[in-house]
């Protein structure tokens, strides 16, 4: 698997093409890249995409980089992690609920998340996790 990287420097056009992205710029012959050789695209410049490419790379997991003139990153299209099918929240939390000791397990995950939101707000005011001396009750 190969990264592909589009510069624009004269407009470019990125189609579907069944499982490839077809790359057609005004006055050379239009380039084909079967998405399952790409590890990632890099694009700057002029560069047209279809939804329909997008969504095909989304889908295939090949993450998009799209960079500003001056290199920065101006946006990224990720997909779906390979490997790992998205689960409804609603079947997770029945699941989790319907086992042995879930809603406990609910209940020690969702304190942990409120204890590590106090300290992330507490370091964002004053710069410091807040002591036991200066933790309001």
């Amino acid at each position: 698997m190969k990264p592909l990287y589009l510069h624009g420097h004269q407009p470019l056009a990125v189609k579907l093409d069944g499982p490839a992205l077809r790359v057609s710029a005004e006055g050379s012959a239009d380039r084909l890249f079967p998405l399952q050789r790409l590890s990632r695209i890099v694009v700057s410049g002029e560069v047209d995409w279809t939804t329909e490419a997008l969504l095909a790379c989304a889908d295939q997991a090949v993450p998009i980089t799209f960079l500003q003139r001056t290199g920065g990153l101006r946006a990224r299209v990720l997909g779906r992690p390979k490997g790992r099918p998205v689960a409804e929240l609603h079947d997770a939390l029945e699941l989790l609920l319907d086992t042995p000791g879930g809603g406990e397990r609910l209940r020690e995950w969702l304190g942990a998340q409120a204890a590590n939101a106090r300290l992330a707000l507490a370091r964002r005011l004053f710069g410091a996790p807040l002591t036991s001396a200066t933790r309001a009750t």
